[in-house]
């Protein structure tokens, strides 16, 4: 009874914007139900088809991240590989023994979203449409081409790279930055393990 009135209710919102993301968001909560379980299996059959991603498949998601239907906003799809990560090795010289190569079997401290997250943001796709060897995400970019201010300064050299150092949504999350207050005050300023160790070190300046 609920999985129709949420159609009716789907239906009869269509023509008004804002009342469908909060029909779409509504739906997504519900994952279990019959409407969402037939979403996922058809776009798992067209992702699989098609090499691009046109649009985010949850677009009330990508508006909290920061997308907008104008130019200068790009939605690009990004694999992730399933298990973990080999550590780069160039031209297959490690400069140790064997017993302390330590190549595989290395545990990424990073999550999987923040290696794919680019600029603005990144998602997770539908989770039926996973691939075997892996998850898929689609990213919101930017283009360097755009003359909006508001989004225009992530092109900049000097804000390149961000992701590399933890200033994304999902770097926020593996820092340990999401709550707030006097809980969370050993978290601050970058992460649990940088605080920490910052407590713990004996710092003797020359002149104090």
């Amino acid at each position: 009874m609920g999985e129709l009135l949420l159609r009716r209710l789907f239906l009869a919102v269509l023509p008004f914007p804002s009342a469908l993301m909060l029909c779409v968001s509504e739906l997504w909560r519900r994952k279990q139900s019959d409407v969402m379980t037939f979403v996922q299996r058809v776009r798992c059959w067209d992702h699989r088809r098609q090499p691009a991603i046109g649009r985010p498949t949850r677009p009330d998601k990508a508006r909290r991240l920061g997308d907008k239907a104008k130019q200068g906003y790009v939605v690009l799809p990004c694999p992730s590989r399933r298990g973990g990560r080999k550590r780069p090795v160039p031209k297959g010289i490690v400069y140790s023994k064997p017993k302390h190569q330590g190549i595989t079997q290395l545990k990424f401290q990073r999550n999987k979203r923040s290696v794919a997250e680019e600029l603005l943001g990144a998602s997770w796709v539908d989770s039926g449409c996973s691939p075997p060897t892996g998850s898929s995400l689609w990213m919101l970019l930017t283009a360097p081409s755009a003359t909006t201010p508001r989004i225009n300064w992530l092109c900049k050299p000097v804000h390149k790279h961000g992701e590399l150092h933890g200033l994304t949504s999902a770097g926020n999350k593996y820092r340990g930055l999401r709550g707030k207050g006097h809980t969370h005050h050993k978290a601050r300023p970058s992460s649990p393990r940088a605080t920490w160790k910052r407590n713990q070190t004996v710092s003797l300046r020359r002149y104090r």
